[in-house]
């Protein structure tokens, strides 16, 4: 593909699985051991809900490698940011974390107004996020 880098290029999508909730949609699906889960819809307390048990979920399968793609999401409230952190606090002490990637601009604001950009990373694209937990070869 066009624009995509060596380590990138590595990268293999596999199983998909989707859960709808009233008022979002949550995909999940592995690439090379990372866990993905893209959400569309609003991030607000009943989806948060539906986010922290998705996330909850997986990090009960030992899943500790996550990427959460929020290109989808044109809001997050409160809730929203709390279940992301609660997933990344619990990510890392299984020896894992929980990266962000394609944040809207309205959703890069409220991360950067709660400084939870400076906690959780962020990344511009979906293929930069999973390119960072490519193990650079020595």
């Amino acid at each position: 593909m066009p624009g995509r880098g060596a380590a990138s290029a590595r990268l293999e999508l596999c199983a998909r699985v989707d859960l709808v909730g009233p008022r979002t949609e949550i995909g999940i699906s592995e690439a090379n051991g990372v866990t993905v889960v893209e959400l569309r819809g609003e991030l607000d307390s009943p989806a948060a809900d539906e986010l922290r048990q998705a996330l909850s979920g997986l990090l009960d399968q030992g899943r500790a490698r996550l990427i959460v793609d929020l290109e989808g999401v044109p809001h997050v409230e409160s809730r929203g940011l709390g279940a992301l952190v609660a997933a990344l606090q619990r990510a890392r002490a299984m020896g894992g974390d929980l990266k962000l990637c394609a944040l809207r601009r309205e959703v890069r604001s409220i991360f950067g107004i709660t400084h939870l950009n400076k906690v959780i990373p962020v990344f511009p694209t979906r293929q930069e996020a999973l390119a960072s937990w490519v193990t650079p070869e020595p």
